[in-house]
Formats: structure tokens, C-alpha cells, sequence
């Protein structure tokens, strides 16, 4: 059963959801003007293409650094951990920086976050507004009763009613109290709401983790097999050669084995050649 109060059993993280959606307004605000002046650049400049590239290089570079500063902001306030999904090409020279540049011109998550940065625009500016006047709205409706008398008229003016009156400040307080109660509640979807964007646009989805998990288990696999591919022709090399060795050391022994009883032979038989006929 859905209880406002729960919200409020934990303070702290009510205060990073407040620091969360103040930030963002923050950021996002920042992020929009940087990445729409860069675009719009990049866009009038395509007609000179070589003066352009520099321009859509600087593009992609700061949104993707704006795109890991909010999943930085996600991670720390509100715990969740957005993974990079940005491929990240390799190269050098100016070949290799146009090869990256390419790469970056046609990878869907860098579009995905210049996407981001357009939408969370409106959507943090919209969340902080939101969240201003909610928590404002309270307090204000709370402390009526305080500070009616000090109004001018000694009535207090909305847009579709007028409080002039005690019964009707007392009124109004009570809905205070009930929107200061819910506020967290409402604040939390705010929040919530925002980081739903962010995984979806510059999150890792998990199709992408699975198959990045399936891409690493088959290469460490591939790795594995052929270390141990590596290893069984060394095993077999090093059988092969020692063997060979052996063989090498047994022919030479046997050789000189022979030499030593080939010449033990020849003394022998130069020795009785040399004995005298007469001796015994």
C-alpha cells in the first residue's frame, strides 16, 4: 500500500533527489547551448566540408564529455551506473582521425547523445520548475495564515481563486500540508523520470551489455584455446627436440664407442706386428 511518509523515512536521499534535479537544470542548461551552437555550426558549414570537420569533431567531443559528466552526476547522487555506450575506434595519423571521425558521424549512441542533450533540456528545466513550485507552493500555503494581514488588500491572490479570510487561509493550509507530505513522492518521479532518459539514451540497454558479455566470454574462450593450442606445440616441440637430442647423444656415443674399439683393434694388432719372431 502506497504511503506518502515513506518518502520521508529517508532523508538523505530525498536531499540528493533535490540535489539531482537543481543540478540538472544546471547542466543541462550548459550542455544545450554548447551542443546546439556546435550543431548549428557544424550544419551552416557543411557546404565547405574540410572547414566543417573540425566543427562535428568538436561536436561529438563535447557531447560525449557532457554525456559522462550526467552519468558522473546519475552514478554519485543517485547510485545507478550508467555504462558507456560509445565505441571508441582507433588510429593515427590524419588518415586514422578521419577514419574516427567517420566512425563517430555514423554511430547511433553518439546521436543518441547529442539526442539527449536537446531533450534533457526541457525535461530538467520543465523537472526544476516542477519541483520548485511544489515544495514553494507548500511552504507558502503552510505559513498563510502568518502573513495574510501583511498582503495588500489582506488577501492573497492565485490565478483562479482569492483567499481574503482566516477559515479560508486555514483552508488553503491544510492543502499545503498535504502537498508538503507528498512532495518527496512527487520528487522522486521526477527523478526518476529524468534517469529513465538517461538510460535510454545514454545508457548501455541491456541487449548491448549481453552481447558485449557474449563478445568477451568468446574471446577470452578464443584466448583460452589458444594459449592452450600454444602451449600442447611447445609440449610437443620441446618432446620432439628433446628426443631428437637423445637420439643425437646415443649415435654420438655409439660412434665413439666404435672409434674407441676401432682403435683399441688397431694397437692391438700394430703391437703384435712389432713383437720380435723369436719371442715366446
Amino acid at each position: 500500500m502506497w504511503n506518502p511518509l515513506d518518502a520521508w523515512k529517508r532523508p538523505a536521499q530525498l536531499w540528493r533527489d533535490l540535489c539531482f534535479v537543481t543540478i540538472g537544470g544546471v547542466c543541462s542548461t550548459i550542455s544545450f547551448s554548447l551542443v546546439v551552437t556546435l550543431l548549428a555550426t557544424s550544419l551552416g558549414m557543411l557546404i565547405t566540408l574540410p572547414l566543417a570537420l573540425p566543427f562535428i569533431w568538436l561536436l561529438f567531443a563535447v557531447s560525449h564529455l557532457a554525456a559522462g559528466v550526467e552519468r558522473s552526476r546519475i552514478v554519485s547522487l543517485l547510485g545507478i551506473e550508467l555504462h558507456d555506450p560509445v565505441v571508441h575506434p582507433e588510429g593515427r595519423g590524419w588518415r586514422g582521425w578521419l577514419r574516427r571521425l567517420q566512425r563517430r558521424a555514423t554511430d547511433r549512441a553518439r546521436w543518441k547523445e547529442i539526442g539527449y542533450h536537446l531533450v534533457s533540456f526541457v525535461t530538467s528545466v520543465l523537472g526544476l520548475v516542477v519541483i520548485s513550485l511544489i515544495w514553494g507552493a507548500s511552504v507558502a500555503f503552510i505559513a498563510l495564515p502568518a502573513y495574510l494581514e501583511a498582503l495588500p488588500g489582506d488577501s492573497a491572490r492565485f490565478w483562479l481563486f482569492e483567499i481574503s479570510s482566516t477559515p479560508g487561509a486555514l483552508l488553503l493550509t491544510v492543502a499545503g500540508v498535504g502537498l508538503f507530505l507528498v512532495a518527496p513522492t512527487l520528487t522522486r518521479a521526477v527523478v526518476a523520470a529524468q534517469a529513465g532518459l538517461a538510460r535510454l539514451l545514454i545508457g548501455r540497454n541491456r541487449d548491448a551489455e549481453l552481447t558485449e558479455q557474449v563478445t568477451r566470454l568468446e574471446q577470452s574462450r578464443s584466448a583460452a584455446v589458444d594459449s592452450a593450442e600454444a602451449e600442447r606445440r611447445r609440449i610437443e616441440r620441446d618432446l620432439h627436440d628433446g628426443a631428437q637430442q637423445r637420439l643425437v647423444r646415443s649415435g654420438e656415443a655409439r660412434r665413439r664407442r666404435r672409434r674407441r674399439r676401432a682403435g683399441a683393434g688397431l694397437a692391438r694388432s700394430r703391437g703384435g706386428q712389432g713383437r720380435p719372431e723369436g719371442d715366446p
